[in-house]
C-alpha cells in the first residue's frame, strides 16, 4: 500500500490564487469590450494578478519537491516515467480541451468573439500555433504568433510543465539537493539580468528576455526550497523551522505580504522572487506548521481548491459570459460583474471536474508510490 500525504490549507490556497487571477482579469477584460468599470478594486490591476500566478508557482514547487523527496526516501529512487504520467493525467486533459475550444469552437460563437480576433485571425499560422501548444510552449504563441482569447493564460501551464519535466531529473541525478536550489536560482537570475540589462539594444536579447521571463523556475525553486527545509530533519533544519514558525516571524511575513500586495503597483520593480519568498513561506507555514496563527482549512474552500484548475482555465470564458449577461440585462454591472464571474467560473469548473478531470485523477494512483491530493480523501 502506497503512503498517503495530504496537506491542510493547500487546496484553499489554490482557490485563493485562482481567485486573485480571475478578479485581476475582470478589470482587464471590461476594457477589451469597451465597458467602463466604476468598481475597480485594488486586486483588478495586473500587478496583483501576478501575485496569484506566483502563488501557484510557489505552491507547485513546494508540493512537487515534497512528493519527490518522499518517494526517494520511501523507494530509494524516483520513477521519472511514472512522475511524467501522473502530471500528464492531471494537466493534459483540461489543458488540451481549453486550447481546442479556444481555437476551433469559440471563434465561431459571436457571443464570445473578441473584437479583432475572429476565426481568420485566430487561424493565421495555425500549424505553428498548434505545434507550440502541443509542446507546452504557449508563451511562444502569445508573444510571437498572436494573442488567442481564452488560451493566452495557458502560458503558466506551459511554464509548470517545463518545470515538471526538469525537476524530477535533477532530483534523481543530483545527490546534494541544496546545489539544485542554489544552481537553479543563480543560473536563472544571472541569465535574467544579462538579458534584461546587457546588451539592452540588441533585439535578440530582448526576445530572449521575453521568453526567459515567461519561465519563472526560480519561483518554483523557492517553493521547493521551503519543502526541502520542512521535509529534511537534522539539527540545522530543525533550528531554522523553530525560527520560521515563531509567532513573530509569522506575523512579520503576513504583514510584509499584505503590505506589498496592497501597494504592488508602487513596488512592481521588485523581482518575482521577492514575492515567491513571501508566498512560499505562507505555503510552507500553512502546510506543515502544527500551530499556524491562522488556518484556511474548510470544506467549502477545500472543495473550491480541488476544482481550482478548472477555475483558472475557464475564468476568461466566465468573465466574458458575465460581461455579456450584464450588458444584455442592462444592469449596473460594476457591482454584479465580479461575483457573477466567480459564480460562473465555479460552475464551469465543477462540471469539468466531475465529468472530465476526476476520471484521470483517479488513474494517477496506478503510477504513484505516494498517494496525495484528491486521491487521499
Amino acid at each position: 500500500m502506497a503512503n498517503k500525504i495530504y496537506f491542510k490549507n493547500l487546496n484553499s490556497l489554490r482557490f485563493i490564487a485562482a481567485l486573485i487571477v480571475l478578479l485581476s482579469h475582470v478589470g482587464q477584460l471590461v476594457n477589451v469590450f469597451g465597458v467602463a468599470d466604476n468598481f475597480k478594486p485594488f486586486y483588478s490591476s495586473p500587478v496583483q494578478g501576478e501575485l496569484g500566478v506566483i502563488l501557484f508557482f510557489a505552491l507547485s514547487g513546494f508540493l512537487i519537491t515534497w512528493l519527490l523527496l518522499a518517494e526517494q526516501k520511501l523507494t530509494g529512487t524516483i520513477n521519472v516515467k511514472a512522475f511524467y504520467i501522473r502530471r500528464a493525467l492531471r494537466i493534459w486533459p483540461l489543458y488540451f480541451l481549453t486550447i481546442l475550444l479556444a481555437i476551433f469552437v469559440f471563434p465561431f460563437i459571436d457571443f464570445l468573439v473578441f473584437k479583432g480576433y475572429d476565426a481568420a485571425v485566430i487561424w493565421s499560422r495555425l500549424s505553428w500555433k498548434l505545434f507550440f501548444y502541443c509542446i507546452f510552449m504557449p508563451n511562444i504563441v502569445m508573444d510571437f504568433l498572436g494573442f488567442i482569447p481564452y488560451a493566452a493564460h495557458s502560458w503558466t501551464i506551459g511554464a509548470e510543465e517545463q518545470f515538471y519535466f526538469l525537476w524530477p531529473l535533477l532530483f534523481k541525478k543530483v545527490k546534494n539537493k541544496i546545489m539544485i536550489f542554489a544552481g537553479v536560482l543563480i543560473i536563472y537570475l544571472a541569465v535574467y539580468y544579462f538579458l534584461r540589462y546587457f546588451p539592452n539594444e540588441n533585439k535578440y536579447s530582448k526576445i530572449g528576455f521575453l521568453i526567459w521571463s515567461r519561465y519563472p523556475i526560480s519561483c518554483m525553486a523557492i517553493g521547493g526550497l521551503y519543502a526541502y527545509l520542512a521535509f529534511i530533519k537534522n539539527a540545522a533544519t530543525e533550528k531554522i523551522k523553530r525560527i520560521l514558525f515563531t509567532v513573530w516571524v509569522q506575523l512579520t511575513m503576513v504583514g510584509l505580504l499584505f503590505t506589498l500586495a496592497f501597494t504592488a503597483y508602487y513596488f512592481k520593480f521588485f523581482n518575482n522572487e521577492i514575492y515567491a519568498i513571501l508566498l512560499g513561506y505562507q505555503v510552507c507555514n500553512l502546510a506543515v506548521n502544527p500551530k499556524p496563527i491562522f488556518s484556511l482549512e474548510s470544506k467549502l474552500l477545500s472543495y473550491l481548491g480541488k476544482i481550482s484548475y478548472g477555475i483558472y482555465m475557464f475564468h476568461p470564458l466566465a468573465i466574458v459570459c458575465a460581461i455579456k449577461l450584464c450588458l444584455l440585462l442592462q444592469v449596473t454591472y460594476s457591482f454584479l460583474l465580479y461575483p457573477l464571474s466567480v459564480i460562473i467560473a465555479i460552475a464551469l469548473s465543477a462540471v469539468s471536474y466531475r465529468i472530465l478531470e476526476k476520471y484521470f485523477i483517479r488513474k494517477k494512483t496506478r503510477y504513484s508510490a505516494i498517494i496525495s491530493g484528491d486521491n487521499v480523501k
